[in-house]
């Protein structure tokens, strides 16, 4: 678990860091329940966005480490999934969210951050 935390945390960094001290593009996107979430509300967290598809079982196994990671750094770190609708919809996130037990939100993007 150490390991992947690391390795995403290194990989932002090595990727990124150029742009540290760079204000990221903000956004606001709804849930499926339309309660919306505002990039300005993680000020001073570190905020892991995850861009994924409900029928991707690579975003499934990844689904699953953020929830053990979400409780382990609850008061450091804060985590957004994100998915493209369409094609996705309420019911289909409703669904994965269900099946798969998944607590971090998962938002709505049509076009906005992606």
């Amino acid at each position: 678990m150490r390991l992947v935390v690391a390795t995403l945390l290194c990989a932002s960094v090595l990727c990124f860091g150029q742009l540290s001290g760079r204000r990221a593009p903000g956004f606001s996107l709804p849930d499926s329940n339309f309660h919306r979430y505002d990039l300005q509300d993680y000020h001073g967290k570190w905020l892991l966005i995850d861009f994924m598809i409900t029928q991707c079982p690579h975003c499934k196994a990844l689904s699953k480490v953020l929830e053990q990671v979400k409780p382990r750094y609850a008061n450091r770190i804060a985590i957004l999934s994100i998915v493209i609708a369409p094609p996705e919809t309420q019911a289909t996130v409703a669904q994965y969210i269900r099946e798969e037990k998944v607590t971090v939100p998962i938002l709505f993007d049509q076009g906005q951050v992606a």
